[in-house]
C-alpha cells in the first residue's frame, strides 16, 4: 500500500473514534485532530507549498492550557515521527524566554533553550549554553502522537518553566524545509483564557453497562508487592471482562486463585492462550485461538439482564519493527470476525452479538495496520480473503479513546523507571479497545494513571499513588458499553421444515426453501399465520363491526372480477 493510498483510506475512519466530552477549546493528546479544527484558541502558520525537494511542511499550529504547550504539525507525506526513515527527520527548536542571546543559536534570530530530535528520541537542554546535555523527552513531559505513520502530529510539552512569550520553529532536516520559513521567527504569547478538563469518575454511570478492562501486566502480576497493587487496581475498576496480555507466567488456575482470594466478586471464569488471558464475571461459552497472538471468547451474559451474549477478542501482536507480524495478526482477526458472522463459519454466533477487540496492540508502525482493524482492509488477501467492513451493519468498527482521568493525554504506555536518558521512547498510545458500534455505545472510558490523580481521588478509591506506576509499564484502560440492540431482531426462515431453517431467526423474511414436504410447510405457515380471517359479524368487510354502505362499496370494488 502506498503512502497516497494510506492517505485516502485514512479519511474512512474520521468520526469512527469515540471521544469523551471535553471542555470547549481543550486539546486532548490522542493522535486525532478534530479538537484543533475551528478552535478559536489555536494559532496556525501556513508554510509555502512545494518549497522543499522532499517532505514538505505545510502548517504549524499552537495553543496552550495551564500546564502544557500544544503544537500540531501538518506535512504533505505520511511519515513515522519518532522512528524516522530516509524520508524525514523532524526537529523542534524552542526559545522559551524569547531571548536570542540565551540558549543555542539555532538560527540567526532564535536562541533555543531546548531542541527536540524526534527520530533520535531525545532532546538537548541548552539552558546554560555553551554548556548543554542530551536527555530523554520525559524531562519536559513531551508526548507526541500518533505513534503510527501519519501526515499530521500533535505534541504536548510541559510549559512550567517557560516564559509567557516564547519563540520556536520546526525543521525537516532531510529536505531542509522550515516552518516558519528560514530567516523568520514565530513568537507566541501564552493564553490565559484556556479551558480545563473535567475529571472522569471511576465508577459506572449505569450498572447494566458492560465494563471492559484491557491491561498489559508486564509479566509480574503475581510478584510479591505488585500483586497487592494489581488487586487494588482491579477491585477499583471492577470490570465485568478483563483482558490481560504479557501474562505468560500465570496459569489459568493461578489466575483463578488470585481472583478468588483478592478480587471482590464471588465467581470468576477464565480462558488462557499463550500470554493472553481473559477473566470474566460470566461463564465462557466457547473460546478460539485465532493466531498465537490473538484469542477470542464468547461470554454468556445473564439472561435476566441481557438478551445477547458478548464476544471478547483479545490480542498482543508483536512489537516495534515487526510490522509484517502485526499485519498478519490483524488480517487473521478480520478473517475470523467475518467467519463468525457467516453461516457455517468456525463458530457462528448470533446476529448482532456485540464484540470488542482489546489489548496491547503495539501500533507503532504503519497506519495500514490500524486501518485493517477499523475497516477490514486485509493485506494478505491470498491467505485471508478480500476482507470487508467488520461490523454487523457492514461498516467500520470504532476505536475508544481512553483519556487519563485528570490529564489531557491519552497515552497508555510510558517508561516506568527513573533516570531516563536519550533514546527512550516517549509515552504513546499502544493499548486499544475497538468495538462494534452498530450494537454498542460507549458511556464512559478512561486510562488509570495513579501518579496523575489527585490525593483526594486516590483516597476515595483506595489507591496508592504508585499503584499503576510500579505495577507495569502499561496503564490499564477501561471502557463501559451500553447494548443498543440485541440478537432478538434476526431475520431468516422461521419454518422448521424448510431447508434453510434458522434457529436464531426471530423475524421471517420470506426466504424459506422447501424441497418435497409441502404439506408440512403448509402446516407450519398456517399455524404461524398472522391474520385471523374469521369474524362474528357476517358482511362486515372492513371489520368495523357494523354492516353498512361502506361494506357494500368495498364489495362492489371487486364485483365482476375473474379469479384464475
Amino acid at each position: 500500500m502506498t503512502i497516497f493510498q494510506k492517505a485516502s483510506i485514512l479519511c474512512l475512519f474520521v468520526g469512527l473514534v469515540s471521544h469523551p466530552l471535553e471542555a470547549q477549546n481543550q486539546i486532548i493528546l490522542d493522535g486525532f485532530f478534530e479538537d484543533w479544527q475551528g478552535n478559536p484558541s489555536v494559532i496556525t502558520i501556513n508554510d509555502a507549498i512545494g518549497d522543499s525537494p522532499g517532505v514538505d511542511l505545510l502548517e504549524m499550529s499552537v495553543t496552550n492550557d495551564e500546564e502544557h504547550l500544544y503544537i500540531k504539525l501538518k506535512l504533505d507525506t505520511f511519515i513515522d515521527l519518532v522512528d524516522g526513515s530516509e524520508l524525514s527527520n523532524i526537529k523542534l527548536y524552542l526559545d522559551t524566554d524569547n531571548d536570542t542571546s540565551t540558549g543555542y543559536p539555532s538560527s540567526n534570530i532564535l536562541g533555543a533553550e531546548y531542541a527536540f530530535l524526534f527520530p533520535d528520541k531525545k532532546m538537548y537542554n541548552n539552558l546554560n549554553y555553551p554548556e548543554y546535555y542530551s536527555t530523554s523527552l520525559y524531562e519536559l513531559g513531551c508526548v507526541p502522537m500518533p505513534t503510527i505513520t501519519s501526515d499530521e502530529f500533535e505534541i504536548m510539552i510541559d510549559r512550567a518553566t517557560f516564559s509567557d512569550t516564547i519563540a520556536f520553529f520546526i525543521k525537516e532536516s532531510v529536505s531542509g524545509d522550515v516552518v516558519p520559513d528560514q530567516g523568520t521567527t514565530f513568537t507566541y504569547t501564552m493564553q490565559s483564557d484556556y479551558s480545563s478538563i473535567t475529571p472522569i469518575s471511576l465508577g459506572k454511570n449505569d450498572l447494566t453497562d458492560i465494563r471492559v478492562l484491557a491491561y498489559n501486566v508486564q509479566h509480574n502480576l503475581l510478584d510479591a508487592g505488585t500483586d497487592v497493587r494489581f488487586a487494588r487496581i482491579i477491585n477499583t475498576v471492577n470490570a465485568d471482562i478483563v483482558t490481560f496480555s504479557e501474562c505468560s507466567e500465570v496459569s489459568e488456575s493461578e489466575m483463578m486463585n488470585y481472583f478468588e482470594e483478592h478480587i471482590d466478586h464471588p465467581v470468576w471464569y477464565t480462558n488462557k492462550m499463550n500470554d493472553l488471558l481473559v477473566v470474566t464475571k460470566f461463564p465462557v461459552l466457547q473460546s478460539w485461538s485465532v493466531t498465537n497472538k490473538v484469542a477470542a471468547s464468547l461470554i454468556d451474559l445473564p439472561d435476566e439482564f441481557y438478551s445477547t451474549d458478548f464476544l471478547s477478542i483479545y490480542a498482543h501482536p508483536p512489537c516495534c519493527g515487526n510490522d509484517s507480524g502485526r499485519q498478519e495478526d490483524f488480517d487473521a482477526t478480520i478473517a475470523f470476525i467475518q467467519d463468525l458472522q457467516s453461516a457455517g463459519g468456525v463458530g457462528e454466533v448470533a446476529f448482532n452479538t456485540p464484540f470488542t477487540f482489546s489489548g496491547d496492540m503495539n501500533l507503532v508502525g504503519y497506519a495500514e495496520q490500524y486501518l485493517t482493524i477499523l475497516n477490514g482492509t486485509i493485506s494478505n488477501t491470498s491467505q485471508y480473503g478480500e476482507g470487508g467492513f467488520p461490523d454487523w451493519d457492514d461498516t467500520p468498527i470504532s476505536d475508544v479513546i481512553c483519556r487519563l482521568t485528570e490529564r489531557t493525554s491519552s497515552h497508555t504506555w510510558r517508561k516506568n523507571t527513573p533516570n531516563l536518558g536519550p533514546g527512550e521512547y516517549a509515552p504513546g498510545r499502544l493499548d486499544f479497545i475497538f468495538y462494534s458500534n452498530s450494537v454498542l455505545d460507549v458511556t464512559k472510558s478512561y486510562t488509570l494513571a495513579t501518579r496523575e490523580m489527585s490525593p483526594e481521588v486516590l483516597i476515595q478509591n483506595g489507591l496508592d499513588v504508585d499503584d499503576t506506576y510500579l505495577s507495569s509499564d502499561h496503564l490499564p484502560i477501561v471502557s463501559d458499553f451500553a447494548l443498543t440492540t440485541n440478537s432478538s431482531s434476526v431475520s431468516g426462515c422461521l419454518y422448521p421444515s424448510a431447508l434453510n431453517y434458522s434457529e436464531i431467526a426471530t423475524i421471517d423474511d420470506g426466504s424459506c426453501i422447501f424441497e418435497d414436504n409441502y404439506d408440512t410447510g403448509y402446516v407450519d405457515g398456517y399455524s404461524d399465520g398472522t391474520q385471523d380471517c374469521s369474524t362474528s359479524c357476517s358482511g362486515d368487510f372492513n371489520s368495523d363491526e357494523v354492516v353498512s354502505t361502506s361494506d357494500l362499496l368495498e364489495f362492489l370494488t371487486y364485483f365482476g372480477q375473474t379469479c384464475e
